[in-house]
């Protein structure tokens, strides 16, 4: 384990001795925000019908990125601060490897599909913000370190920007005369 991670983690967490107000945040957020995220999503794909394919694009990849998370973290196999009595579990969790943070992925891969799309920048901005708050509160309530949610918002950026690639490629194939 790294120190820097280490000490990163010491700033952030709750530890041992938790301000009970930060405490209730940081496990609203850690376990809500994915809900605030889809209900946001989901209502702007309700009143502009012209940005839901670009919204049901946007969900699959996110979906398909969940799994890639996990499956690196198994392979990686590397330990969560609460199964190594760095803190309380004071979110429900199961002992799995936590690096990276699955929950990082999926979020900053949506928020950075949501702000490439000028149309849907302003909630890509929204969704991006509550994925900061809630790395943030994961790491406090002790299911992950600092580098954990760090190496889930780098997959998530190269997730977002691969599905840019390949939705790029696939709108000059699209444009391209046929011979």
């Amino acid at each position: 384990m790294n120190a820097w991670n280490l000490a990163l983690f010491d700033l952030i967490a709750a530890g041992h001795r938790p301000d009970s107000v930060l405490l209730w945040v940081a496990s609203v957020l850690a376990e809500g925000s994915t809900w605030v995220c889809a209900a946001l999503i989901a209502a702007v794909a309700w009143k502009r019908p012209a940005v839901r394919a670009r919204v049901a694009f946007v969900l699959v990849v996110a979906a398909l990125a969940s799994p890639l998370s996990r499956e690196l973290a198994a392979a990686i196999d590397a330990p969560r601060p609460f199964m190594l009595g760095l803190s309380p579990e004071y979110l429900a969790h199961g002992a799995r490897a936590g690096l990276p943070s699955t929950h990082a992925t999926v979020m900053f891969t949506v928020a950075f599909m949501l702000i490439a799309d000028p149309r849907l920048r302003a909630v890509g901005l929204a969704v991006l913000a509550i994925a900061v708050a809630t790395a943030w509160a994961r790491v406090y309530v002790g299911v992950h370190f600092p580098v954990d949610v760090a190496a889930g918002a780098l997959l998530g950026a190269c997730v977002a920007a691969i599905a840019q690639a390949a939705l790029a490629g696939v709108a000059r194939l699209r444009r391209r005369p046929e011979s």
